[in-house]
């Protein structure tokens, strides 16, 4: 006879309970399985590979659509630090069968310019590469600055690699830095280490939130409707006119790249190559169409004595080339040497003329660049007439003209005046606000010869004949 004690039988509601919990595990297990099957870009692949199939003309062909695997496809650019998983969908960018097809497998024209395997997709398209859904890869989520770019402002892109004035294949952009420039928007805003800070300074990435493309075409057309006491003159762009700015601000806040990417600045042409001699100050040594320095030779018909690799050689290394030479070694890239000698090569066949650059021109025409380059017509306008508002200054409430300068100042006391500007305007109201655009001082950043041409540039401002009404 068995007289061990029956073991008590365990109770229900903790066996219900972990029941319960074992069969929702399973389904969310289910659930997960089936989440995974189901994917948008495992749904794309399918849908290519019934396509693919559908235009086979072969029995091998349809065999290789039917085994086409279905798997995450990414590209890998080290150099830029990019996961582009974009082809994970967009399946025949490279096959221009499929040109005109439907989104998402269409073609990608011009993809042998930017090849995929070095340039990705996201550096020019913006966008979330390592994402595998539509909406996180366009960029279309929380927490993300930079969504994919609409195509009307794709050009902004190409500001990342190339200078934006030396790419034919981005005429918006070009007009849109050309428009900076001719604006005088220097006059008020920092860019690329230059210009005034009396607005938000433009090299400064983490200013305010990035705004929208939208958000910026409505300020460059009304500044003072979007903000209110901006002190930014109406300039009346078009609407064209102001898309293009938008596509040059939107351009100076994309990350910066490096390596090779960087080396593509400047593509070679004459016309790079004549901005770079003018930059670099080359007409200090050499002349060209007996304009120039004579310490260095004459550069006329320098592509007649040298080959084109001496020539480039000597440019990225003036040492190695001509032992003992004073030319300095200026750093150029491989492009920037190649476009100094189609500069070279353009002032042979055709003459100097044919390329203008500051040593071929006038005092006041030398002058006249530097007034569009330092910003002074962004508010003594285009040809120095004036008239941009400025609130409560006592020069009726706008910026003085320049026209009549010859006038007003001596030689040296407009020279002092640039050099000094003016910090304080004074208040036509002295109990009102300070008027907001003030002048900044030039004295650090112009040479006694930069000084002089502008001078110049200002005095031939004068209408000469005109009555003056003072």
């Amino acid at each position: 006879m068995n007289n061990r004690p029956s073991r008590p039988e365990p109770p229900l509601l903790p066996l219900r309970a972990f029941a319960a919990v074992g069969a929702v595990l399973v389904v969310l297990v289910l659930l997960g399985f089936l989440k995974e099957e189901r994917r948008e870009w495992m749904a794309h692949q399918q849908s290519f590979r019934q396509l693919e199939a559908s235009r086979a003309v072969s029995v091998d062909e349809r065999r290789a659509a039917e085994t086409l695997p279905v798997e995450l496809r990414q590209i890998v650019v080290p150099e830029l630090g990019t996961v582009d998983r974009c082809t994970s969908c967009h399946l025949a960018v490279d096959d221009p069968t499929y040109s005109g097809t439907n989104l998402p497998f269409s073609y990608h024209p011009d993809h042998d310019v930017h090849p995929f395997e070095r340039f990705g997709c996201t550096v020019c398209h913006a966008g979330q590469g390592r994402a595998t859904t539509a909406e996180a890869a366009h960029g279309n989520v929380p927490f993300w600055d930079q969504p994919m770019l609409p195509l009307e402002y794709l050009e902004a892109s190409c500001g990342r690699c190339h200078d934006p004035v030396d790419n034919p294949a981005a005429p918006r952009l070009a007009e849109g830095a050309r428009l900076f420039e001719e604006a005088g928007c220097r006059g008020c805003h920092r860019l690329d280490g230059w210009g005034n800070q009396l607005a938000p300074d433009l090299d400064d990435s983490q200013h305010g939130e990035p705004r929208s493309p939208d958000w910026l075409v409505e300020h460059f057309l009304d500044p003072s409707k979007l903000v209110p006491e901006s002190a930014m003159p109406r300039y009346g762009f078009t609407e064209t006119e102001a898309k293009a700015l938008t596509l040059f601000m939107m351009s100076r806040r994309m990350p910066p790249v490096s390596g090779y990417h960087a080396s593509r600045r400047i593509l070679e042409s004459a016309e790079s190559g004549a901005r770079l001699f003018e930059s670099r100050g080359c007409a200090g040594c050499h002349s060209i169409g007996g304009s120039g320095g004579d310490t260095g030779p004459s550069l006329d018909h320098v592509v007649t004595r040298r080959t084109e690799g001496w020539l480039v050689s000597h440019f990225r290394d003036p040492q190695a080339v001509s032992p003992g030479t004073v030319m300095p070694e200026y750093g150029f890239t491989d492009a920037e040497a190649h476009s100094l000698v189609l500069f070279l090569q353009r002032v042979h066949q055709q003459g100097p003329e044919s390329l203008r650059f500051s040593v071929q021109l006038s005092a006041e025409q030398r002058g006249e660049r530097l007034f569009k380059r330092y910003g002074c017509r962004g508010c003594h306008g285009a040809s120095g007439e004036g008239g941009v508002p400025n609130r409560n200054s006592e020069s009726g409430e706008q910026v003085p003209p320049l026209k009549y300068v010859k006038e007003g100042y001596t030689l040296a006391e407009l020279k002092d005046r640039i050099r000094t500007g003016v910090p304080v305007v004074n208040k036509l109201d002295p109990n009102g606000p300070e008027p907001p655009l003030t002048m900044a001082a030039f004295g650090d950043r112009l040479t006694d010869p930069q000084l002089d041409d502008l001078v110049a540039y200002l005095l031939s401002l004068y209408p000469e004949g005109e009555e003056l009404d003072w």
